[in-house]
């Protein structure tokens, strides 16, 4: 059954510039010398689903042995059941810097910190580190210094750099009016919004106010929700810890007011380091820069398989 799946798979590979994988699920490693390319998965967990006698569907591409029951009724995100058939799921594409230099798209944008030609440029930096003011002006969601960054819901590409033990929330639809992909993207410390009721409540506020928002504004069918970011260094203990209780809370909010799992799109770090993300809105990709790739860390999972997950870092 595998040479039929992968013989139907090369049919839509989506082909980029330079240098990347495919594989891992939703998100694809960028080994040296390597093509860029992609692939949306809903066409091949479309179908397997169409295969008779199929009674598992498969975890990822890159492990074809592992595989998981999915409960009558439930839409799996990962397999992007929640999407209407032709939408495709927010893609990412994760490499290192040097990988990232050979590359001639917009994933170039990873490397680039001049926050001036950015703006020229039309992209948002969902900058962390910016002032709360200026923040607040440009209408992102922030409560103050070192706290969290949430972008507004627009048709802009969106970047942000740095992300150590932070995490970041991706979140996409088609707008009903103007028929055009519109974005929010997050930049979020558990630091600051695990460390209180108050911090907690205020950040889950503002967090379900842009997915409502954004909900509102979109085709059902059309919205896909990625997590990113984090890390489990493992002589930090603390820095699990955050990630742990992030993606629980995150997930909590996704699950509640769009109704499907987000995706954890790339797993935490488990080195030092920080990741650049880069969010192409027109083309539902995400490209992360992290020091690392390639090993366990680097899977695509759903909060649900939490527990399970975290036993292979």
């Amino acid at each position: 059954m595998s040479q039929l799946i992968f013989g139907t798979l090369s049919q839509f590979l989506v082909t980029f510039s330079h240098s990347c994988y495919g594989g891992g699920g939703r998100r694809a490693n960028l080994p040296a010398g390597t093509q860029i390319a992609l692939f949306a998965r809903q066409w091949f967990y479309g179908i397997m689903r169409k295969m008779s006698g199929v009674a598992k569907i498969y975890n990822s591409w890159n492990s074809m042995k592992e595989h998981q029951e999915i409960p009558t009724g439930v839409k799996n995100s990962l397999h992007a059941e929640h999407l209407k058939d032709g939408v495709r799921p927010i893609m990412a594409c994760v490499g290192m810097p040097e990988q990232f230099s050979e590359t001639l798209g917009p994933e170039k944008k990873l490397l680039e910190y001049d926050d001036q030609r950015l703006l020229q440029e039309g992209i948002r930096n969902v900058d962390y580190f910016g002032e709360p003011q200026e923040l607040e002006r440009e209408n992102y969601k922030n409560a103050g210094d070192y706290s969290y960054a949430i972008s507004p819901v627009d048709d802009t590409d969106k970047f942000s750099r740095e992300f150590r033990n932070c995490t970041g929330l991706a979140v996409i639809g088609t707008d009903k009016e103007s028929g055009a992909s519109v974005s929010f993207f997050s930049h979020q410390d558990p630091n600051h919004f695990l460390s209180g009721t108050k911090n907690t409540e205020h950040f889950t506020h503002d967090v379900r106010q842009r997915l409502s928002e954004l909900k509102g504004r979109c085709v059902e069918g059309t919205i896909d929700a990625v997590i990113v970011g984090g890390n489990v260094l493992f002589d930090r203990p603390l820095f699990k810890e955050g990630y742990i209780n992030s993606i629980k809370l995150l997930a909590g909010q996704v699950e509640d007011v769009l109704g499907f799992e987000p995706v954890v799109i790339i797993g935490p770090k488990a080195t030092p380091g920080s990741d650049n993300v880069f969010f192409d809105t027109k083309q539902r990709r995400l490209y992360i820069m992290r020091p690392q790739v390639g090993n366990e860390t680097t899977q695509s999972f759903l909060p649900s398989d939490l527990d399970k997950q975290q036993q292979k870092w």
